[in-house]
C-alpha cells in the first residue's frame, strides 16, 4: 500500500518530470471542459426554447457530451490518484477541488442513462484557473515572489469571476 501512495504521491506532485506533465495535462484538460460548458450553456437550442440548464438530447447524437464524459472519465481517474496519495482521507474529501469532482463528475455519467444535457454545476471546473500560477512555476515562467502572488491573485479573481457568472446562470 505505501508503494502506491509513493507513486501516487510523486505522481500528482510538480516535483518530478511526470508529475508536472499531469499538472498541466489536468489544468489544460479543465480548461477543454469549461469550453464544452460555454459551448452548452451558450447553445439555446430550437427558436422560442429559451435557456435551459437541461435538455432532452440523446448521448450518441451529442458531441460535446461525449467529449465532457470523456474528460470526466480522466477526471475521476485523477480523482482516485489523488486520493491514493493523500495522507489524511477525510480532509482530502474536504478539500476544494474533491468538492468539484463530486459536483461535475456524476451528472455526466447520470445523463447518459436518462438521455439529458445537463450543465448544472460544470461551472464550478472554473475553480481549477486557481491552479495557474503553480504550473507558471513548474514551468519556470513565474519565478519571483510578487509576481508568483499577482498570478494568484489574478487567478482567484478570475475563477471566483467565473464561477459566480455560472451560478448566476
Amino acid at each position: 500500500m505505501n508503494e502506491a501512495k509513493d507513486w501516487a504521491g510523486e505522481l500528482i506532485s510538480g516535483q518530478s518530470t511526470t508529475g508536472r506533465i499531469l499538472v498541466v495535462l489536468v489544468f489544460l484538460l479543465s480548461i477543454a471542459s469549461l469550453v464544452i460548458y460555454f459551448l452548452d450553456a451558450s447553445n439555446t437550442g430550437p427558436p422560442g426554447a429559451g435557456d435551459s440548464v437541461e435538455k432532452c438530447q440523446k448521448w450518441n447524437e451529442n458531441p460535446t457530451q461525449q467529449v465532457d464524459l470523456a474528460l470526466n472519465i480522466f477526471f475521476m481517474v485523477y480523482f482516485f490518484i489523488r486520493f491514493i496519495a493523500a495522507s489524511d482521507k477525510l480532509w482530502f474529501m474536504l478539500e476544494l477541488y474533491s468538492f468539484v469532482d463530486y459536483f461535475t463528475i456524476p451528472p455526466s455519467f447520470v445523463s447518459i442513462y436518462v438521455d439529458r444535457t445537463w450543465i448544472g454545476l460544470r461551472f464550478l471546473r472554473a475553480l481549477r484557473l486557481m491552479s495557474f500560477p503553480d504550473i507558471l512555476q513548474y514551468l519556470n515562467v513565474l519565478k519571483t515572489s510578487s509576481s508568483i502572488r499577482l498570478a494568484q491573485l489574478v487567478s482567484i479573481v478570475v475563477s471566483v469571476w467565473l464561477t459566480a457568472a455560472g451560478l448566476i446562470h
